[in-house]
């Protein structure tokens, strides 16, 4: 088994699920797709789930409209005929734009959590299949842990 191609010709994001390594998550952007071949080659039984990674949505909001929607959602079209199994838009934040982009997508939606991300409740009635946290729970541990830190040189 190895990775398919994007339709753009490059290798798509692929995040790990499957088996006891659910929580793990594998990027995989660029033409070599070494690392998605090394997960295959150690862990057979692994299921690998393929996303459609949209930059679009990592601009500035103000820069978010049907326009970029429409976009994602032709983009979706064709990598899920590549056989491609969600569409990730980190960065997309009005949920309107989501809702829109959640019922017009041939594959689930997966949405990156912000601090100015609607609730999770809302993100779910409104299309969304999955989210990601990104680097928010690293960051927030990082910074509890500097404030420890400080605290106890201090003491």
């Amino acid at each position: 088994m190895t990775p398919r191609q994007s339709p753009e010709g490059r290798c798509p994001v692929i995040r790990v699920a499957g088996g006891h390594l659910q929580a793990i998550g594998l990027r995989v952007l660029g033409p070599r797709c070494d690392r998605a071949t090394q997960v295959i080659r150690f862990f057979p039984s692994v299921t690998l789930f393929e996303a459609l990674l949209v930059k679009s949505f990592q601009r500035p909001a103000a820069q978010h409209d049907d326009a970029r929607v429409s976009e994602a959602f032709e983009r979706a079209q064709r990598y899920r005929h590549a056989g491609a199994h969600g569409l990730f838009a980190p960065g997309l934040l009005d949920i309107r734009l989501i809702a829109r982009l959640a019922a017009a997508s041939p594959l689930p939606l997966n949405v990156m959590v912000q601090e100015s991300t609607a609730p999770l409740k809302a993100l779910a009635d409104h299309g969304v299949a999955r989210v990601s946290h990104g680097p928010r729970p690293y960051l927030l541990a990082m910074q509890a842990l500097e404030a420890a830190a400080r605290a106890a040189s201090s003491s």
